[in-house]
């Protein structure tokens, strides 16, 4: 499944980026900057209507700025439905370009909000400095054997 989903992802994000009009995001047409900036308060709407959701979230002790801001970007959606919209023509270019702006704007907004919020703990170096053994399926019977070996060779005799 996973292998499919590599797939078709990209395959998915061109076809979003090719039905784009980029005539419709000119900002030095006058007759243009309109999607321009419905698509940038989209984006504006979205971070404060998910944000504000994040302070809504149940729970003790949990960082609510931090939940909202991590629910930012989930644009991915509507930009099937505004596809969607495009080829059934609900929706105009100068419209879908705005809503692709929107996705996009939240998308990289989201590192940087979160990389503001969460401070460095130090966790992360630590676990840089570990050494990390991962034995894939394939080595699994290898490892057992070996394991099995050299517990019955520590085991004192009796």
């Amino acid at each position: 499944m996973n292998d499919i989903v590599q797939f078709f992802v990209p395959i998915f994000f061109v076809a979003v980026g090719a039905a784009i009009d980029v005539k419709t995001l000119n900002p030095f047409d006058a007759s243009a900057r309109r999607f321009l900036a419905v698509g940038v308060l989209l984006a504006v709407a979205a971070a404060v209507g998910k944000i504000a959701a994040g302070f809504l979230a149940p729970g003790r002790g949990l960082r609510r700025m931090i939940v909202g801001v991590g629910m930012i970007p989930r644009g991915e959606v509507s930009l099937i439905f505004a596809q969607i919209g495009l080829g059934s023509g609900l929706l105009s270019a100068g419209l879908y370009s705005s809503i692709t702006v929107m996705v996009v704007i939240t998308a990289f907004i989201t590192p940087l909000l979160l990389r503001m919020l969460l401070r460095p703990t130090g966790v992360a170096e630590e676990y840089d400095r570990a050494e990390l053994i991962v034995d894939g399926p394939m080595g699994d019977d290898e490892r057992r054997r070996d394991a099995r070996a050299t517990a019955t060779d520590a085991t004192p005799e009796t």
